[in-house]
């Protein structure tokens, strides 16, 4: 069976949209596709009685939306969500073996904003605890003897395997971006605070990012429509489809992070987008990339042992020790490094800006992660790609971008300056068809 199956979203949200009886066959043939994949695959947490949520869900969808012309924008969508959200009706552990009335609360408004526009929650999806680097079960649709990366690991998965339409995600790291491109779809994490985090547990509250999966960028747009308030859709169309695009490149110490896999991808990903008729313009931004990282990796986890401080002594025990490890080294930054790091955040930001200005340049290009999808899964593979553009805010997507010697597949990170998040998803559309196009040839 083939594992890999993911859903043009747009292209049934119009045949959900215009047909009679529709919703309630699709979500019995997606149910059907969990039936099938997801023993191997291991996205979802467990739900008895998914089937009959669903099915029931779905007809009470049809019945309050019998007029077509009122059907809301994601009418009939499933949506995995990471289980770092709170859900009605859902339990939320964190990935972790901690009681869930630790955190139980209010739903989380990215969920809300979803479900008010129709969309139906397929379940909860496989996080690795607490969202950093002890694994969960999920496995790679294109290699089960793969990991499908993380933190956001089951999210990206179902999506690549079609048990859902898109996913919610987080990235505090690298945790939307480098399991989309593992699992060979279209991860997109905003600028920050351009979707809301409350309900969602938290890792690291400078650093923590909601972000979506979807099969391709023009799917990520009809969600970031609902969860990013306001999307600007006329700066988006305002966007020249013949543009002659400049795409920077960092410097040469920060692309050295990546193994000569990715490198060799990213390569001839840009010299696609050159073939495309865009400009690549080297630059030196990140030649700084020991001390970001550093800077970064020492502010989340200062957060990271706040959040846990209230319980982590008396539940020790429950913890992995690479997560028990995070907290004991959080606990070791002093405040003062944790207020430099946040304020470095911030002229990190103005770097980017400054230097895209410079060049002319509209988006930055780069690996999406440091390698092809590692085997086994006791691990989730590096982050270390992402970090920069996590540690700025500044909102960035990846698209597929050909496949690995293994032939797993590999993502071209896209970047963009803070608050510009319509424009970057309108050029990365381009970029993928780009992408595409040569790929086929």
């Amino acid at each position: 069976m083939n594992l890999v199956a993911p859903v043009n979203i747009v292209e049934l949200l119009r045949q959900l949209r215009e047909g009679d009886g529709a919703l309630q066959n699709e979500i019995a043939r997606v149910l059907q596709r969990i039936r099938e994949a997801e023993p191997t695959l291991k996205a979802f947490i467990d739900e008895p009685g998914r089937e009959q949520r669903l099915m029931k869900q779905a007809a009470a969808l049809e019945s309050e939306y019998a007029d077509r012309a009122k059907r809301p924008p994601l009418y009939g969508l499933l949506i995995g969500v990471k289980d770092l959200f709170r859900v009605d009706g859902f339990e939320t552990r964190a990935g972790s073996r901690l009681s869930a009335e630790l955190f139980a609360g209010q739903q989380a408004s990215s969920v809300t904003r979803l479900v008010e526009a129709g969309a139906l929650v397929a379940g909860k999806t496989v996080t690795t605890e607490f969202a950093y680097f002890s694994p969960g079960p999920t496995r790679n649709p294109w290699n089960p003897e793969h990991t499908p990366g993380g933190s956001s690991s089951g999210s990206a998965a179902a999506v690549a395997a079609g048990m859902c339409h898109a996913a919610l995600g987080t990235q505090t790291i690298g945790s939307v971006i480098r399991p989309a491109a593992f699992c060979g779809i279209v991860g997109y994490k905003p600028s920050f605070g351009r979707i809301t985090t409350d309900g969602v547990f938290p890792f690291s509250v400078s650093a923590d990012h909601v972000g979506v999966f979807a099969s391709d960028v023009a799917g990520v747009a009809r969600l970031a429509a609902v969860l990013c308030r306001p999307w600007n859709h006329k700066a988006a169309a305002r966007e020249p489809v013949h543009k002659k695009s400049v795409v920077a490149v960092p410097c040469e110490r920060y692309l050295a992070q990546a193994d000569a896999g990715a490198r060799r991808a990213f390569e001839r990903g840009l010299e696609r987008l050159a073939n495309g008729g865009a400009r690549i313009e080297q630059s030196s931004l990140l030649d700084d990339i020991d001390q970001i990282n550093a800077a970064h990796n020492d502010m989340i986890a200062a957060e990271f042992a706040q959040v846990h401080a209230a319980w982590f002594d008396k539940q020790r025990k429950r913890y992995s020790e690479t997560s028990a490890e995070l907290v004991q080294r959080g606990r070791e930054v002093d405040s003062q490094r944790v207020s430099q790091a946040r304020q470095d955040r911030s002229r990190l930001r103005e770097r980017i800006t400054q230097e895209s200005e410079r060049l002319g340049a509209s988006l930055w290009a780069s690996p999406a992660s440091a390698s092809a999808a590692p085997r086994g899964i006791e691990a989730t593979g590096s982050p270390i790609m992402n970090l920069p553009w996590t540690y700025a805010g500044v909102p960035a997507l990846t698209v597929p971008c050909g496949l690995s010697e293994d032939g797993l597949p590999l993502g071209l990170q896209l970047c963009g300056c803070y608050e510009g998040d319509e424009a970057l998803v309108a050029r990365a559309a381009r970029i993928e068809a780009i992408l595409a196009a040569s790929s086929d040839d």
